[in-house]
């Protein structure tokens, strides 16, 4: 794959995944959030800190990417970009949001919305690589000499 599409991939998945975050934990939960303001870091120390939270989301989309380069297959990239978001989701989402269940004092209802939110950042974010992408051309078949 050229490196101007692998980037431009990247850029993407990040520019989604970003934008998405803000508007589910920025916009979407935040009254949530505010009802449970002892269970969080004052927002003073969050804001002086997001530069982490970026960092990870830029290794994440590299990563994402790269896993997607390498399964791509000779289909339509539609069917594998929402087909690798919710594989995506299974294995970061799903388990995460459990042990955080699990783990944390969270209303359930709060865990069920940030497994449907993920679910579709991810799926929005497969989809946008996998148009950047495109699709993996079809191997072409060698007809052996004499045969037509």
């Amino acid at each position: 794959m050229r490196t101007g599409r692998w980037i431009g991939a990247i850029v993407a998945a990040f520019a989604v995944i970003v934008l998405s975050n803000w508007l589910v934990h920025g916009i979407l939960l935040r009254d949530e959030y505010r009802a449970m303001a002892l269970s969080f870091r004052p927002v003073s120390l969050i804001r002086a800190r997001m530069w982490i939270v970026l960092a990870g989301q830029a290794i994440f989309s590299m990563a994402f990417v790269y896993i997607y380069t390498r399964g791509i297959e000779a289909k339509p990239w539609p069917a594998q970009g929402i087909r690798y978001g919710f594989l995506v989701w299974l294995l970061t989402v799903v388990p995460a949001s459990l042990a955080e269940f699990v783990t944390m004092y969270l209303p359930h209802q709060l865990v069920l919305r940030w497994m449907g939110y993920g679910l579709l950042e991810l799926v929005l974010t497969g989809l946008a690589v996998a148009a950047i992408v495109g699709e993996r051309p079809a191997a072409r078949r060698e007809v052996p000499p004499g045969i037509q």
